[in-house]
């Protein structure tokens, strides 16, 4: 997530910066504003596809606690320490 993050802020600052060599304009905003989008997207994209192909987790979801852990906890406050 990091990788793409700084792939959005390396692709931003290096089209705020570019200017055409023969005439010195700069680049379009729509453009500026959505090629850094677009460029972290898809970086998202590969590395995902990367983490899947080996085999490791992209996003994490947390596991509930199961009903067992519930009704001891339930127990103990019903029924005070023992």
């Amino acid at each position: 997530m990091l990788v793409c993050v700084a792939v959005i802020v390396g692709v931003a600052l290096y089209l705020a910066t570019w200017r055409d060599a023969d005439s010195g304009h700069p680049i379009s905003k729509k453009v500026a504003i959505f090629a850094p989008l677009l460029a972290g997207a898809v970086c998202y994209g590969i590395g995902s596809a990367i983490l899947r192909f080996l085999g490791l987790p992209v996003l994490k979801k947390r596991e509930k606690e199961s009903s067992d852990d519930l009704d001891d906890s339930e127990s103990s406050r019903t029924h005070g320490p023992r």
